[in-house]
């Protein structure tokens, strides 16, 4: 009895250890896939055509601001006998410099310099990393399923994070933490402005333009209206001839 009770666990042992094995292996080559798909470069597939314009337009409208910050004691040299004309003066400076900084800032950041596509399988959903500009026009990512993306209705936006939306895995945020550096974390930007003109652009981002706009299911077929009037023309020419 006793022989028998030490033998039955390691019957169960040996049973159970093909299936641990197998798991183990299945992981391990899993997560060997997916670090191998990791290590291909990103493609970029589209680059903003003002990106050092708002470049530089965030930096001045950031350095006018805070020069006039430092400015504005200088009024108290002027010649006034007022002190509350002073007080307004001073009020009204820092008051409009800050407005359109804050406005040039709204309106620039949705602004993505370079559109990156992850090299993910065919079945997969595509992950895209967007780079944006911060206050002082430093880069940012932002990493993201292709289908988290909608129709904007926000002036100087085309683009918005959907609701809800799925969130990419560990690996595909590391990857778009490299575009920028290391050191800098991945910003949370809610809306993106794109050039959706696909004219002369790569297929890749025909593909995630036509994919943004069908709602997030792919599409029967990723050509424009532009290629399909281009078609017609070339057609139309053809008859002609």
């Amino acid at each position: 009895m006793m022989l028998s009770g030490r033998i039955l666990p390691g019957l169960v042992l040996s049973q159970s250890y093909p299936i641990m094995y197998c798991a183990i292996r299945c992981t391990s080559s899993t997560s060997k896939g997916e670090v191998a798909v990791s290590r291909q470069p990103l493609i970029l597939i589209y680059e903003g055509t003002m990106h050092k314009s708002v470049t530089y337009l965030k930096r001045v409208s950031a350095a006018t601001f805070f020069a006039t910050l430092l400015a504005t004691p200088l009024t108290v040299l002027v010649q006034s006998s007022s002190p509350l004309a002073v007080a307004m003066l001073f009020s009204s400076a820092i008051l409009t410099s800050g407005l359109s900084t804050l406005a040039v800032n709204w309106a620039c950041n949705p602004y993505v310099c370079r559109l990156y596509k992850h090299p993910t399988p065919a079945t997969e959903t595509p992950t895209v990393t967007a780079v944006t500009l911060t206050f002082f026009g430093r880069e940012v990512a932002t990493t993201l399923k292709a289908t988290a993306l909608t129709a904007a209705s926000r002036a100087f936006a085309t683009w918005k994070l959907r609701t809800g939306s799925e969130v990419p895995s560990e690996s595909q945020m590391d990857v778009g933490r490299r575009i920028v550096g290391p050191s800098r974390p991945l910003f949370n930007r809610k809306y993106f402005y794109i050039h959706q003109d696909t004219e002369g652009k790569s297929k890749e981002f025909r593909e995630i333009v036509a994919l943004v706009s069908s709602g997030g299911v792919n599409p029967q077929s990723t050509r424009s209206w532009d290629d399909v009037v281009k078609n017609l023309r070339a057609s139309n020419g053809q008859q002609a001839h």
